[in-house]
């Protein structure tokens, strides 16, 4: 996926085909690092939006989600388990 800032660089690493790494068969993801990951830019991102920077924080917002949430392959794994809780993050 392309960034959503121009300073910003690619988090994850791409395959060939564009699916992002931790989706190659790659079964150790530690889900509990990623949760911890997702929930800590959150919690930044809170911060920053009550520290009067509320741009800056819908712009974390939006990394978050591409950078971490999808790109790490949380987002199809949820899918995969069930597709309408998939659906209603979506939304």
């Amino acid at each position: 996926l392309p960034t959503t800032r121009d300073d910003q660089q690619v988090a994850a690493a791409q395959s060939a085909d564009n699916i992002p790494a931790a989706d190659e068969g790659n079964n150790r993801t530690d889900w509990a690092e990623v949760t911890t990951g997702i929930n800590q830019s959150i919690q930044d991102a809170i911060a920053r939006y009550q520290g009067g920077d509320a741009k800056n924080a819908i712009l974390d917002i939006q990394d978050t989600y591409f950078d971490r949430f999808e790109a790490s392959g949380m987002e199809n794994k949820i899918g995969s388990r069930d597709s309408a809780f998939k659906t209603t993050l979506e939304a």
